[in-house]
């Protein structure tokens, strides 16, 4: 699809986006959502004057819905795709909903390659320190079916600011989450800020 007619559907659900797409050179990048049958992830990044944005929406090919910093796009998405949650696709659900879904984002980790760490951390003492630590405390989500296999319990690490936490959630195969606990493991730890 052209880039025209891509920011003409996206007017129509995100005019003010759209229209700044449309004075600025911007790149679209569609990626598919193993939860999904029909919607993929849209990126849209805008290279502005000062800084390149970025804004995300989900596509089917004829709608597109915008991710905003609550979970209720998502929780649409999931009525309309009637999400039925397995095993399988509980991590990657989860990195998806955290960065879509969050006023304040959350950046999902399960090993050390899923962090960007800042160029310091190799180098300053204290930093290195910091870094050595986070990397003992990262782990692969553990996913715990409950309910015979509708709801899950996950304990996912994840990069909150610039947090390393450690977050329990629970999971419902119909994709709501509800977190249920989270607690810092590492403050200030050696990563860019993780923002909008």
């Amino acid at each position: 699809m052209a880039k025209a007619d891509l920011i003409k559907r996206i007017a129509a659900v995100d005019p003010v986006h759209a229209e700044t797409m449309s004075e600025n050179p911007t790149e679209f990048q569609l990626n598919p959502l193993p939860f999904y049958r029909r919607f993929q992830l849209l990126r849209a990044t805008v290279d502005l004057p000062h800084k390149p944005i970025q804004v995300r929406y989900v596509d089917d090919g004829s709608r597109i819905i915008i991710l905003q910093a609550t979970p209720d796009r998502i929780y649409e998405i999931n009525r309309v795709e009637d999400l039925r949650l397995e095993h399988g696709q509980i991590s990657s659900y989860l990195h998806f909903f955290f960065e879509n879904s969050s006023g304040d984002p959350i950046h999902m980790v399960e090993s050390e390659g899923d962090v960007n760490w800042l160029d310091a951390s190799s180098q300053d003492p204290e930093r290195k320190a910091l870094r050595e630590k986070a990397i003992t405390l990262i782990h692969p989500a553990k996913i715990t079916p409950l309910l015979g296999n509708q709801d899950y319990l996950v304990n996912a690490t994840a990069i909150r600011g610039r947090n390393l936490t450690e977050i329990s959630a629970r999971v419902r195969q119909n994709g709501h989450v509800d977190i249920l606990g989270e607690r810092v493991l590492v403050p200030n730890a050696p990563v860019p800020e993780v923002g909008p």
